[in-house]
């Protein structure tokens, strides 16, 4: 696989998970830059700026003031048919699970298409079996 097609699922899967863009900032603080709040559906949210990796476009993250919860991502995507295109990922219907915080709604924007996730449930901690993900053939 290409460096470009690797570096783009990491930054679908970075992008997608809030927790996991929180888990990067708190580990790697120097790939981080504050910027000024801004107004976001109403309001105030702290914006931060994450430099994931070398070769992957910045993330603008939008944490609620009031709940310290992403609400938004933001990042830049070179398409192949439209050049570099904003991609916007919003977190909703954030519910406790087992003591850690959840969005039950992911929406990605791009292009004016929009992908919605809907959780209906979130488990963590899951017990799997040592061959839960063995290849079977036959």
């Amino acid at each position: 696989m290409r460096q470009s097609a690797i570096n783009a699922l990491l930054k679908d899967q970075l992008i997608s998970s809030p927790l996991l863009l929180l888990q990067n900032a708190i580990k790697t603080p120097d790939l981080i830059q504050e910027q000024p709040d801004q107004m976001f559906r109403g309001s105030q949210h702290h914006v931060f700026v994450l430099s994931p990796k070398e070769g992957m476009p910045p993330v603008k993250i939008f944490l609620d003031r009031n709940t310290f919860l992403p609400s938004k991502v933001e990042t830049i995507e070179n398409d192949p048919i439209h050049g570099d295109v904003l991609i916007e990922v919003f977190f909703d219907d954030w519910r406790e699970v087992d003591g850690v915080m959840f969005p039950h709604l992911v929406t990605h924007e791009l292009n004016d298409e929009v992908i919605e996730e809907r959780r209906n449930f979130v488990d963590i901690n899951l017990k799997l079996k040592p061959d839960a993900f063995a290849r079977r053939v036959g």
